[in-house]
């Protein structure tokens, strides 16, 4: 008689199921007393008072933690909820929300977007990243929007807990998100993308969190309810639809440099060296060069090693290929290589990577970095919605901006916060007084006093030795006078391009009625990086006078959990820093408005210091004679 022999895994699994159940009649039998006084297995005491305390509070803790973000998860549908769908998050309560790119590609650029509060709500496309698969769209509906704050992927580590939310298979008939918990499986991940530059996810989370079709860009927490990164790829048994435990999620601060270039409303573009970089003998070496690029023309050359990028030391090219994935076309970088015995760092802006004839993933997106094919075994590149120039729309060309109405709308949001920030409410100050110590190379060489009034009137009284000058603006004119020559009427143009006058000429004009906002100048430009951090650059260009720009900070601490704070961090009359630039630093608070501690005047992308104005003290005055702003009568 033949005898069958079961598998060594179906085995296993006898025995596990034998083990389970004797082990629970043995739970049962110890409950009910019997067999308590022979088997030793129940003498020992089960969980602690103090254990079972310390399980409820990690319990209690991760649903709360669920409970805050809960409503800010979104359902995203194209316009008829028949076409595209997937998730998003809102990071804002003006209604601004992240997705994935291969989302609305599928939905279109505009449609409905579902909350937890059951209700439906109008979104429309603002930005597109297809390079990075992210998108930013904008509900409507009413006036504020329940919203998560923006973690630091950085202090992401492996083992952390990982919460992803969203609408997989867009089960949520009622709206209400789908919550899996998980661990961080790995961190500074990539994945190779599609067509030309696209869907491309360096430096990107992996967990284990089970993240499905329709879970694409949705949001992935951390257990203090900030996201850390946007849901968007996943790997399925056998090309199947079922998850296998391997999800990817786009870090949120790689989203955060490319956040202010989506609400320019711009088709956002990567960037490159125009280098490549290769593995040789241990060492990271360039062994393809564009001799045009701005980084051959800053020095680099064929051969030299890379030993440092962007302040992180680099030991394998792809590491360096995964760092660059995660910046945007015409962000400032500094690196460091070495040519035998000399080093040298090289400080420019990266060019953009260009996208295909249409930049058009798949509707689902990717699995496992690859297209789906279809069965003459071609990717399967039909141009989804999003492309098809429906209703006369199509996103804008890579690196343009594709509306200045919205544009200009959001250039008024940030000014507006910016402003709400500056201005605490109003006291009993009218103005304050700021004693300051010139700086250079860290010594000081002189004084300065600066009076600030609320409604933006100002006087600049600098000291340098022997040296007097004094700079005013008197609701209506700057002035200028040095020591004792008549003063000299100044444009705004002019009195911007004074840096001793800018660093408070910048404050004023911030805190003068918004209505000086409105009309030519302010329109958003996109990102920039300042003080290695992201933040916005406002082209804020006089009506009638030189080019400006303004800087502000891309977005809050995390911490505070509060976008809508937004600082001015520089200030330049050119966007590369050739003429020298303000740095706005160390802000404090004072009866009636917020102050910059610091001023730094900087030159160059490599922001290098000139001489700083460091305060020292600040009085409030109650009042002050008009006289005190107005230019001196000869």
């Amino acid at each position: 008689m033949k005898r069958c022999m079961e598998s060594p895994v179906r085995s296993l699994g006898a025995s596990v199921r034998a083990w389970v159940t004797l082990f629970g009649w043995s739970v049962v039998f110890c409950q009910t007393g019997i067999f308590c006084q022979r088997d030793a297995f129940c003498q020992e005491p089960g969980i602690r008072p103090d254990e079972l305390a310390l399980v409820k509070k990690a319990e209690a803790a991760r649903v709360a933690a669920i409970e805050k973000v809960y409503g800010a998860v979104v359902a995203v549908y194209g316009a008829d909820q028949s076409e595209g769908g997937g998730s998003g998050v809102i990071y804002d309560p003006a209604g601004f929300a992240l997705t994935n790119y291969h989302v609305v590609a599928g939905a279109g650029n505009q449609g409905v977007a579902g909350l937890a509060d059951g209700k439906l709500y109008p979104w429309k496309l603002i930005g597109v990243d297809p390079g990075g698969d992210v998108a930013l769209i904008r509900l409507s509906g009413r006036d504020a929007f329940p919203y998560a704050p923006l973690g630091d992927s950085r202090t992401v580590r492996v083992g952390d807990w990982a919460l992803a939310m969203g609408n997989p298979f867009l089960l949520a008939e009622d709206q209400k998100p789908t919550v899996t918990l998980g661990v961080v499986s790995g961190v500074q991940r990539y994945q190779p993308g599609v067509g030309v530059n696209e869907l491309v996810y360096g430096d990107c989370l992996q967990v284990d969190s089970s993240i499905n079709p329709g879970n694409s860009g949705g949001p992935l927490f951390n257990l203090q309810s900030q996201v850390v990164g946007v849901n968007g790829r996943a790997s399925f048994q056998d090309r199947g639809r079922v998850n296998v435990g391997l999800g990817y999620a786009i870090s949120i601060n790689q989203v955060k440099r490319f956040l202010p270039d989506l609400l320019a409303t711009r088709t956002a573009q990567h960037g490159t060296l125009d280098a490549v970089f290769g593995q040789r003998d241990g060492k990271v070496i360039c062994h393809t060069l564009n001799l045009d690029s701005p980084a051959a023309l800053a020095g680099l050359q064929l051969g030299d090693e890379m030993l440092e990028f962007e302040g992180q030391a680099i030991t394998q090219a792809n590491q360096l290929t995964n760092l660059l994935s995660t910046l945007p076309a015409h962000w400032p970088v500094e690196f460091q290589v070495a040519r035998g015995e000399t080093r040298q760092t090289i400080a420019v802006r990266l060019l953009p990577l260009p996208y295909g004839d249409a930049f058009a993933p798949p509707v689902e997106g990717p699995e496992d970095g690859q297209e789906e094919e279809k069965e003459d075994g071609k990717p399967d590149r039909e141009t989804p919605r999003l492309l098809r120039g429906e209703d006369g729309f199509r996103p804008a060309e890579p690196g343009e901006i594709g509306d200045v109405e919205i544009n200009r709308g959001v250039c008024e949001l940030l000014l507006a916060r910016t402003r709400q920030s500056l201005l605490a409410p109003p006291g009993e100050a009218f103005a304050v007084e700021l004693h300051d110590t010139l700086l250079k190379d860290d010594r000081p060489v002189g004084e300065q006093t600066l009076t600030l009034a609320r409604d933006g009137r100002l006087l600049v009284e600098v000291r340098e030795g022997e040296a007097r000058t004094r700079y005013g603006f008197d609701g209506q004119t700057y002035w200028s006078q040095r020591g004792v020559a008549p003063a000299v009427r100044l444009s705004p143009a002019e009195a911007l391009a004074q840096p001793l006058l800018a660093q408070a000429a910048v404050l004023s004009r911030l805190l003068q009625p918004p209505a000086r906002e409105k009309g030519k100048g302010s329109l958003l430009e996109g990102g920039d990086k300042v003080n290695g951090a992201a933040a916005f650059r406002l082209d804020w260009t006089e009506a009638a006078g030189r080019p400006a720009f303004l800087w502000l900070s891309s977005l809050p601490d995390a911490a505070e959990a509060d976008p809508v704070r937004t600082l001015p961090v520089k200030f330049c009359v050119d966007r590369e820093g050739v003429a020298p630039a303000v740095m706005l630093e160390d802000w404090r608070k004072a009866p009636g408005m917020l102050l910059p501690w610091r001023r730094r005047i900087v030159r160059g992308l490599s922001e290098t210091p000139l001489f700083v104005l460091q305060t020292q003290e600040c009085l409030v005055l109650k009042e002050v004679n008009d006289a005190t702003f107005a230019a001196p009568q000869e």
